[in-house]
Parts: C-alpha cells; structure tokens; sequence
C-alpha cells in the first residue's frame, strides 16, 4: 500500500487532530495573565495553534506575545489535554513574564493580571479552569520534567 508521497500511512484513514498550546502566565505576584477574547468576549489564558512547522513550546510563547503583548518564558509543563469532541491536543504550560507591555491583537479586546481566586471568576471554559487549577497546583509543588522529541 502507498501513494505518490511513497509512505503507506498517507493513504490510511486516520484520525485528524489539532495541536494547540496555552500559556498559563504567572506574574511576580502570582497574578495570573488574561485576555477577553474579541470572537467569544468571554475570558481565557492566551494560546492557540500549533502550526505545522513549528515547536509546541515556541507556539505557546509566540501566542502569548500575539495575544498580549506580552513577551514570557516557560517554567514548565502542565499537561497535555484532549478535547475529545472536537479532537483537539493541548499542551499547557507555566510562564513568567520577561517583558514586553499589554497590547490587544485581533483576537483580543481587553487584558490583565488577575488575583487567582479573580481568574477562576472570570474563566467559564471548563477546560481552561482545569488547565488553570493544574498549574497553581504544580506551581505549589515541584515540577516533572516533560520532554518533546522533534523528529523532521
């Protein structure tokens, strides 16, 4: 079995699956970074697709900054998610600030740092008050370390 592409698995039915990256940004004092949408005007932490060629942890601070303004590092992983209705993957990870200031994009009306206890008002996504709650969780404690083999 194979295609014009010479691998078999181009011509199986396999499921199709989004890769998405969000960014869970904790200030200095533990603030948490939102933006309100522009689409939904609901609030939620920054994140958005992977594209094809590009490494999930450079996608994550990419949307941050697009979204925000905001320019962050990553502390460590969170977890990976998986919205199963909608087929999407998520990888979510802790952030800090390193600069930059709070600039509203297209997909964004309004932004800000918000106590947690405030965040979780905000947030009605449930997968995003999950994402959330894990973080600060793993933000109490000690990170596991998760590494992501890039193979081209």
């Amino acid at each position: 079995m194979s295609n014009d592409k010479g691998d078999y698995r181009f011509s199986l039915d396999l499921p199709k699956h989004y890769v998405g990256a969000t960014g869970i940004v904790l200030n200095d004092k533990g603030q948490v970074l939102l933006q309100k949408r522009s689409d939904k005007l609901t609030w939620e932490m920054p994140g958005g697709v992977v594209e094809l060629d590009e490494k999930i942890e450079d996608a994550v601070l990419r949307e941050i900054f697009e979204e925000t303004g905001i320019k962050a590092e990553i502390i460590g992983f969170v977890g990976l998610y998986k919205n199963m209705k909608r087929g999407i993957l998520n990888f979510s990870y802790l952030c800090r600030p390193v600069g930059g200031e709070f600039q509203t994009s297209d997909e964004s009306i309004e932004i800000g740092y918000f106590t947690p206890e405030k965040a979780f008002e905000l947030l009605e996504n449930p997968r995003q008050i999950i994402r959330l709650k894990d973080a600060l969780d793993k933000y109490a404690g000690s990170y596991e370390h998760f590494h992501i083999t890039y193979t081209y």
